[in-house]
C-alpha cells in the first residue's frame, strides 16, 4: 500500500472514531434536578434548575431599593447600588437610612431643633470647648419607620471639612454632609446671628435652600455668603 493510501486510511479511521457515540459514556445524573443532563441535548441546560448562569446578566438590586454598607446608606440605580449618604462617625445605618448618633460628649446626639421647630447649628456649638470646627454639625436624619419618613435634626460629628458658604457639588466635602441647591455647604440657621461671626455685617445671609436627605426633599435655612 502506498504511503498516500495508508495516510488516507488512517485519517478515515480517526474520523469515524471521533464522531461515533462512545458506547461506554454514562450521562451525568443530578439528584433532584430532573434526572439526566446531557450538554449535547438542546432540551437540557448546563446549570441546575434555579441556579444563575454566569453567561446571563443579572440585576443586583431593584431600582429605588435602599440598603446599608458599613459607613453609608445606599440606593439602587439602574440595577446597581450607589452610595447615597456617608453616615457621620458613630451613626449606624438601618433600613437604608443613616441613624442619629447616640448621645455623647460635646453635644453629639443632641437635638438641634428649637422649641419653635427650627433647626440651627448654634445648638451644637454651645458649651463646646476647643476648636469649634471640630464641633458637631446640625444634620437631618430620616425616620426609620416604614409608615413615617419624617426628618429630624440632631448634632452629629462632621462629615467633611467644608465650612458654611464653601462651594460644593456633593455633601461629602461639607461639615454637615449636605450641599445646598445654591452650591454651597449647608449650615442650619434661624437667623444671621447663628452664622459665623467672621467678616462683619453683610458677610452672611440666613436663607432657605433645598437639600435632598436620602431621597426625601427638604427645605431649610442655611448660612450663605452675603452680597
Amino acid at each position: 500500500m502506498s504511503h498516500l493510501k495508508l495516510g488516507l486510511f488512517a485519517l478515515s479511521v480517526c474520523f469515524v472514531a471521533c464522531t461515533t457515540e462512545n458506547p461506554l459514556y454514562v450521562p451525568e445524573t443530578i439528584a433532584g434536578d430532573g434526572g439526566v443532563r446531557d450538554l449535547a441535548t438542546a432540551s437540557h441546560t448546563d446549570m441546575p434548575s434555579g441556579a444563575k448562569d454566569f453567561a446571563t446578566p443579572s440585576t443586583m438590586c431593584t431600582d429605588g431599593e435602599r440598603l446599608c454598607s458599613a459607613t453609608a446608606s445606599e440606593i439602587c440605580e439602574a440595577g446597581m447600588l450607589a452610595v447615597d449618604r456617608t453616615c457621620p462617625t458613630s451613626s449606624d445605618c438601618k433600613g437604608g437610612y443613616c441613624q442619629p448618633p447616640p448621645v455623647g460628649q460635646n453635644n453629639v446626639g443632641k437635638s438641634c431643633s428649637t422649641s419653635a421647630g427650627h433647626e440651627t447649628e448654634q445648638l451644637c456649638l454651645i458649651g463646646v470647648s476647643g476648636n469649634q470646627n471640630n464641633a458637631p454639625s446640625c444634620q437631618p436624619f430620616v425616620s426609620n419607620s416604614s409608615s413615617d419618613k419624617s426628618i429630624s435634626w440632631f448634632c452629629a460629628p462632621r462629615v467633611g471639612p467644608g465650612l458654611a458658604g464653601m462651594p460644593c457639588t456633593n455633601g461629602d466635602v461639607c461639615r454637615s454632609g449636605f450641599c445646598g441647591d445654591n452650591g454651597t455647604c449647608f449650615r442650619a440657621c434661624v437667623s444671621v446671628a447663628d452664622c459665623p461671626s467672621d467678616g462683619g455685617p453683610g458677610k452672611w445671609k440666613c436663607e432657605q435652600v433645598d437639600i435632598t436627605v436620602e431621597g426625601l426633599p427638604a427645605s431649610a435655612s442655611s448660612c450663605i455668603p452675603g452680597n
